[in-house]
């Protein structure tokens, strides 16, 4: 069977590149433990290497990237482990049952 040629790009295949790049997307993702991927399209046509700016603006605006960035930069942190945030705001609590819940979920 003579299928059709393997595509190269540099003296490797496509198949070969791509699995690379997926390859260290992923070992970047672990590294980092992230618990959610915000994925933005390079253009409304989905041409290939065709990048708009005012989409990616666009798209970062409406999911909150922006506001998420400018408020990291301020020094705010973006998320606070479950056991500490509760343990700052158990006063806020209205029940002294769910304040003492909240404390001693939190750390010591």
């Amino acid at each position: 069977g003579g299928g059709r040629p393997p595509r190269k790009l540099f003296g490797r295949t496509l198949i070969s590149v791509f699995q690379q790049e997926l390859n260290e997307l992923c070992a970047t993702l672990e590294a980092r433990k992230c618990r959610h991927i915000r994925c933005l399209r390079p253009n409304d046509d989905q041409a290939a290497l065709s990048f708009d700016d005012n989409a990616m603006l666009r798209q970062c605006r409406y999911s909150g990237l922006m506001e998420a960035t400018r408020i990291r930069r301020q020094g705010f942190p973006h998320r606070r482990a479950l056991p500490s945030f509760a343990a700052r705001y158990a006063c806020l609590l209205r029940s002294r049952r769910a304040r003492q819940e909240a404390l001693a979920a939190s750390p010591s």
